[in-house]
């Protein structure tokens, strides 16, 4: 088994950059460990030198404490959501362990709800990127026509999540 984080800045464990593979099996634990050492091997274009600092990983330490508070805020934030009739696409309602890294909802014009709601003071994002739109699978391609992640992020105020629903609505 594996698991692949991201310590991207927008991410649950937000440090900047860099990330970290989770893996029980020796076997691909050494090849990680191989992969991200460049020095004395040859030249492979699979091996990054991609490193983080000792800051980040201070960063990344510090958010990893608070983790079970963020990720109990953004269950709060999504239990609002949902409680004022805003239905996330796709995602089960309230199951134990949901991180709700995103609210996304689902509209006619994902470009259009965005255009509305950000009149409104609220910026709201696509969660799928467009990259080769043209030969996007059908399924890829309607929900990037449709679907928006709306704020739900530790720090939203009770206020400011209010002016999301009722700019939604």
């Amino acid at each position: 088994k594996v698991a692949v984080i991201s310590f991207y800045a927008t991410k649950l464990l937000g440090a900047g950059e860099g990330g970290a593979v989770l893996t029980d099996d020796e076997g691909v634990a050494a090849q990680v460990r191989q992969w991200r050492d460049y020095a004395n091997q040859e030249p492979d274009g699979t091996r990054l030198n991609d490193k983080m600092t000792d800051l980040e990983a201070t960063l990344a330490l510090g958010q990893l404490e608070r983790l079970p508070e963020g990720l109990a805020e953004r269950r709060r934030l999504a239990r609002r959501y949902l409680a004022a009739g805003l239905r996330g696409v796709g995602l089960p309602e309230d199951v134990p362990g949901h991180a709700w890294y995103r609210f996304v909802v689902e509209a006619d014009d994902a470009g259009q709800l965005m255009e509305r709601l950000g009149s409104r003071g609220v910026q709201a994002v696509r969660p799928v990127a467009p990259w080769g739109r043209e030969g996007m699978p059908p399924v890829t391609a309607r929900a990037y026509d449709t679907v928006v992640s709306i704020p739900c992020y530790p720090g939203l105020t009770d206020a400011e999540q209010e002016q999301v629903i009722e700019a939604f609505r």
